[in-house]
This record gives structure tokens, C-alpha cells and sequence, in this order.
């Protein structure tokens, strides 16, 4: 491999943009390799179920990025409303160690899609930038794969029978 110095000395008398491209990968060029996301060194704690009394539907959100802020879980029941619209019912929980469990309790025997999102700031709804590309973190129920958009309520959607249900959503930043 050519070193970055090595590369810009042969090129002095070439025009000026070709020298600022040199100048700009140059520190790149010798950088280590960082790890991935998957070699992370503090591994991703899945809350264990809560104990309750009578049924409930129990959602844990791992991979957060941090602590701060809190996770919002919305429950759908309706396709035409998910995942931007009214949702049948949305908890907001804290964080701890990069993970949050949230609890639905009372809901009936349905099909839902679940929205998660990391509400880092506190600011009670979901950041985009001015181009609609989320600033916070997001998932879905089945973990669903969003391409350009959200994935729809079929991709979402499970069936809860009323009774105890654990589910575990990975967050995308």
C-alpha cells in the first residue's frame, strides 16, 4: 500500500484539487480500524419478564445507545394509523444499562404492531432532521426491516392472545 506522503509528493505539479484530496485522506489512510457495533465491548442486558399478576404484554427494547432521555412504546391496532398516527396505547419507560421494559398491561386479545424510540432528549416525541432521517433511535415488533420508511403493519404485526406475551425489539440508530 502507498503511504499518504509518499502518494502527495509524486503529485506536486498537479492541479490543486488533486493535492487537497491527498491532504483530506491522508489521516485516513492510517487509521486503525474501529470495531463494530457487534464487537461492542459492553454487551446489550435483556430485561428479564416482570413477574405480574394477570396477563400482560412485556416489550424489551435493547441496543440503546445510552441512558439518557427514555424509550416510548407504542401499541397499534389499527394499519391505517401506524406507525405515525394515534396509537391504541403508548407507555414511557426509563433506561438502564442500554436496555428499558415496558409493560402494557389490560390489553385485549388482538393482532398489534409495536413503535419503539429512544427519547434521548426527553422532549416527548420522535427527532428527525429537516430531510425526515431519524435523529433518535427506533424499532419495531418482529424487528422489522425499514427500507426508505417504516415497515408496514403486516411486516409488524403479531398476534397476542390476551394473556402473557415477551417480546424483545432491537433499536436502529
Amino acid at each position: 500500500m502507498v503511504r499518504a506522503s509518499v502518494l502527495c509528493s509524486l503529485v506536486r505539479r498537479v492541479p490543486l484539487t488533486v493535492l487537497t484530496v491527498c491532504l483530506l485522506y491522508s489521516p485516513v489512510m492510517g487509521a486503525e480500524p474501529t470495531a463494530s457495533p457487534s464487537e461492542s465491548p459492553t454487551p446489550t442486558t435483556i430485561p428479564t419478564p416482570v413477574a405480574l399478576r394477570g396477563p400482560a404484554l412485556q416489550v424489551a427494547v435493547v441496543g440503546l445507545r445510552s441512558d439518557r432521555g427514555q424509550v416510548s412504546c407504542n401499541l397499534f391496532t389499527d394499519p391505517q394509523q401506524y406507525p405515525r398516527g394515534d396509537a391504541f396505547r403508548e407507555v414511557r419507560t426509563s433506561i438502564h444499562k442500554d436496555s428499558a421494559l415496558c409493560i402494557f398491561t389490560g390489553v385485549p386479545a388482538g393482532r398489534y404492531a409495536t413503535v419503539v424510540y429512544h427519547d434521548e432528549n426527553s422532549n416527548g416525541h420522535f427527532d428527525q432532521n429537516a430531510f425526515g432521517m431519524p435523529m433518535e433511535g427506533y424499532g419495531f415488533s418482529n424487528n422489522a426491516a425499514p427500507l426508505f420508511d417504516a415497515p408496514n403493519f403486516t411486516a409488524a404485526a403479531f398476534d397476542y392472545d390476551g394473556h402473557r406475551l415477551y417480546m424483545v425489539i432491537d433499536v436502529r440508530y
